[in-house]
């Protein structure tokens, strides 16, 4: 989801282009990037924005090295619709999670460590912090979402998942956790399964995401696929309690698949230090995206 990017790695990753030209730049501008003069790139380059996509990539570059992020991933998010492929992607991704100074850097890394000990409002005082000194800054606006959604902040947590999206269309991580936001309202006419089919994979890759399929499904009254979905989570994904539980809770289980998803449950829940333990192990695959969501303690009271 999130890399460390230095300026030497901006230096390196930037400024040695990737786009072998089909037009050769005229001498100004290839003497403007062989020099690394980036004001004067932006110079030459901005009047013809939009006419040539090798060349809009590296105004876009010369936009990050000057540190105006708004710039750049403006111009990305104009040409992501047209031209999704590879070399655009990575700089676009680069764009909006690369730190221009260390204590940006500092203040994310120490959000997510206390992300991982569930010290919420702590690690959102440190992503604002982050976001007053870089903004648009996308992994630290990730975050921000991820610690506001478990502070039960959800107006804020949707106003900067929508500032995050725009700046970030291509992000999975902000996708899945934009479809727990959306679940997570009672008006249940809203859910459009063909919106949330899209990024089914990806929903069910991960225990918490897969929770989100599992409600999905029972919303939508899919009462066929969410059985044949029961089966491969039991077979599959047999450590995975909490979504085990979502299954169990949907009351759509005959008898005897019942019965065995709460015996499964029942003997993952048996011994708490490893289930504390295999948690964290989950939670740490997944870079703390989605702590908070699984607590041994309501688990065991919802078994009851």
């Amino acid at each position: 989801m999130v890399f460390k990017a230095s300026i030497l790695l901006l230096f390196r990753v930037l400024f040695i282009s990737e786009c072998a030209h089909a037009l050769a730049p005229d001498g100004d501008l290839k003497a403007a990037l062989q020099k690394k003069d980036w004001p004067e790139v932006v110079l030459l380059l901005e009047p013809q924005q939009g006419q040539n996509f090798d060349h809009d990539l590296d105004l876009a570059r010369a936009y990050l090295s000057l540190e105006r992020r708004a710039d750049a991933l403006k111009l990305l998010g104009e040409q992501y619709p047209d031209h999704k492929e590879d070399r655009l992607l990575k700089l676009y991704t680069l764009a909006g999670s690369l730190f221009f100074n260390q204590e940006t850097a500092n203040l994310y890394y120490e959000a997510v460590r206390l992300i991982s000990i569930a010290k919420f409002s702590e690690a959102k005082e440190r992503l604002e912090q982050a976001l007053s000194k870089e903004p648009g800054q996308v992994s630290v606006l990730t975050r921000l979402v991820q610690v506001e959604v478990q502070l039960l902040q959800k107006e804020q947590a949707m106003k900067h998942l929508k500032l995050a999206q725009s700046l970030a269309p291509y992000s999975l991580d902000l996708k899945l956790i934009g479809a727990g936001l959306v679940l997570d309202r009672p008006d249940e006419a809203e859910v459009d399964y063909q919106s949330f089919q899209a990024l089914k994979t990806a929903l069910m890759g991960a225990e918490v995401p897969l929770t989100f399929w599992i409600e999905v499904l029972k919303r939508t009254g899919k009462t066929n696929e969410l059985r044949a979905l029961a089966e491969s989570v039991l077979k599959n994904h047999r450590s995975w309690t909490f979504a085990q539980m979502a299954v169990l809770k949907t009351g759509l289980l005959g008898p005897v698949l019942q019965k065995k998803y709460k015996a499964q449950i029942e003997l993952n829940l048996k011994d708490k230090a490893q289930f504390e333990s295999r948690l964290e192990q989950d939670m740490k695959q997944t870079q703390y995206l989605w702590v908070g969501f699984i607590r041994y303690e309501d688990l065991v009271k919802q078994l009851k």
